[in-house]
This record gives C-alpha cells, sequence and structure tokens, in this order.
C-alpha cells in the first residue's frame, strides 16, 4: 500500500503563514521616503551647489518629476503586488479613473465653478480653512471616495488594509494630475520648487485619503456608525483644507537659504510630518479593528 506523499503538517509551522497581501504600510514609507530624498538632492543641487540646467533640459526634468511618484509606485507597489500569493487587482485601473475623473470633473469645477482662488486668498486664517475645506477639500476627496466605491467597492475588499491601497491609488491619480497643472503654465519653473511640490501635494493627498480608506474598510467590514464614513469624509476634507493655506503662505515665498529655516523647507517638512502623523493614527485604527474582529471570531468559534 502506497503511501501518502505530501509533507507531514507541523501545526507550529504552519501558523506562521506567509501574509498573503502585499503590507501597504511599508510601501507608502519607503515610496515616500525615496521621493523626499530625491526632492532634497534637488534642492541642495540647486540652491546650494548652484547647479543651472540649460534651459531645454528644465521641463524635461520638471515632468521626470511630476511622474516620479507613480513611477515608484509602479515599481515598488504595483509590480510587487504581482509577486504575492493573492495580488490585489486593478490597481492601475483605480489610479487612471481617479486621475482621468481629477481632470475632467474635479479641478473644473473648483476652477471654472467654486474659484477659490479669486475670494479666499485675502480672508483671514479661519475663513480661508473653512472656505477650502467646503471647496477643495470636499470636491477632492468625494471624487476620490466616489472612484473607489464604483470601482472596489462591490468585490475587491477582502481584507481591510485592501482599502489603503486602492485609496493610494486614487490619491497618485488625482496628485499627478494637480502637479502636472501646476506646470502647464510655467515649463521653465525651476526644479527644485517643482520637487517640492510634488512631494507637498502627494503626501498630503495620500494623507487625506487615508481615513477615507479606515472609513470604506469599517464600513465594508464592520457595523460602525452611520455617521462615521461621512465623519471620515470630512476629516480627510479637513486635511486639505488647513494644509492649502499653510503651504500656500509657505511655499509662494522666493526659494533662499537665508535664516535657519527658508519658509519652503518649512512648508515640505509639515506635509512630511502630516502623512507620517496620519499614518500613524489610521494604522493605529486599523490594527485596533483587526483586533477587535479577531476578538469576535474566536468568541463566535
Amino acid at each position: 500500500m502506497t503511501g501518502y506523499p505530501g509533507r507531514y503538517i507541523d501545526p507550529v509551522k504552519d501558523e506562521k503563514q506567509v501574509y498573503p497581501y502585499r503590507p501597504v504600510w511599508v510601501s507608502i514609507l519607503i515610496e515616500n521616503g525615496i521621493l523626499v530624498g530625491i526632492a532634497i538632492v534637488v534642492y541642495i543641487l540647486v540652491n546650494l551647489i548652484g547647479l543651472e540646467l540649460p534651459s531645454t533640459l528644465i521641463p524635461i526634468v520638471n515632468v521626470g518629476l511630476i511622474i516620479l511618484p507613480i513611477l515608484l509606485w509602479l515599481l515598488l507597489s504595483a509590480l510587487r503586488e504581482q509577486a504575492t500569493p493573492q495580488p490585489r487587482a486593478r490597481l492601475p485601473v483605480v489610479l487612471i479613473i481617479s486621475a482621468l475623473a481629477t481632470n475632467a470633473v474635479a479641478l473644473p469645477f473648483i476652477d471654472l465653478v467654486l474659484q477659490p482662488h479669486r475670494w479666499l486668498p485675502l480672508e483671514n486664517a479661519v475663513n480661508r480653512v473653512v472656505g477650502y475645506t467646503f471647496s477643495v477639500g470636499i470636491v477632492s476627496e468625494v471624487t476620490q471616495y466616489i472612484v473607489l466605491r464604483a470601482l472596489v467597492w462591490h468585490d475587491l475588499l477582502r481584507v481591510r488594509t485592501d482599502a489603503v491601497a486602492y485609496s493610494v491609488a486614487a490619491a497618485l491619480g488625482f496628485s499627478t494630475v494637480v502637479n502636472i497643472q501646476f506646470i502647464l503654465g510655467q515649463p521653465q519653473i525651476a526644479p527644485d520648487i517643482v520637487a517640492f511640490r510634488v512631494v507637498e501635494n502627494t503626501t498630503i493627498h495620500i494623507a487625506a485619503i487615508l481615513f477615507i480608506s479606515l472609513g470604506l474598510a469599517e464600513t465594508y467590514f464592520d457595523r460602525p456608525s452611520p455617521f462615521f464614513m461621512t465623519i471620515t469624509l470630512a476629516l480627510a476634507a479637513l486635511i486639505l483644507g488647513i494644509s492649502n493655506p499653510i503651504l500656500s503662505g509657505l511655499t509662494n515665498a522666493v526659494f533662499s537659504v537665508r535664516g535657519a529655516f527658508p519658509r519652503p523647507l518649512v512648508g515640505f517638512g509639515y506635509s512630511i510630518a502630516l502623512l507620517l502623523i496620519t499614518m500613524g493614527i489610521t494604522a493605529f485604527l486599523f490594527s485596533a479593528a483587526e483586533r477587535r474582529a479577531q476578538e469576535v471570531s474566536k468568541q463566535e468559534s
């Protein structure tokens, strides 16, 4: 009689199975860490070393900086996703549809209908935060939420961190279009300014959408308050509402190394700190939700 040729099942080893999904928090840190490092190198080359590029190369370098976040995401997230036992489907589709919705709906509605640039810059700080929250913030975050709800809600959410992965893809699509709009009318703008603006837009939009990912995950996997999704959307919009006037006040100054802390560097540091703080808060909340789900599952079994 022939015995079963399979391996012996060791219960201790089987409990240490490889996590089948790509760990999204690490990917966010690595991709944005590289992006920040490249921006700092560009700033040093231009402002401290005094590197001057030929005028014909400046638009090419600026375009490279604009698409850098997506290139890093493709290399470190989208491609790595295919190497996992259970890859997430349609991630590039979410990014592309988010970019198209941003270009076709969100930005035209903000710039041509709401026109916050015409009535908000001269208001006081509180009115600017409120105004940007209810204009730029709400339109931006609701656009990304609609894209996520339409593309991933019905069949692509398997674990809570799936919401994070898809939300980051949507944020990258949105922020890339914003970055493109920034250089369209000024192709000869200095690369160091573009590098900092790319980091700021990318990190702030990711920071904001992490709250939307939390709302999506909890609404899908749990039964929170009926207003939970609305609250997370409001928090995401508030992040943009606060960040817009802060960054406009800090980064509109001329790039200079005079003084201990040039204002553009303060804005740059603000956007990085905002992403790290938001990641810490949302990662903790995701982890707490997972622990609660595991405890409920154990009690039911």
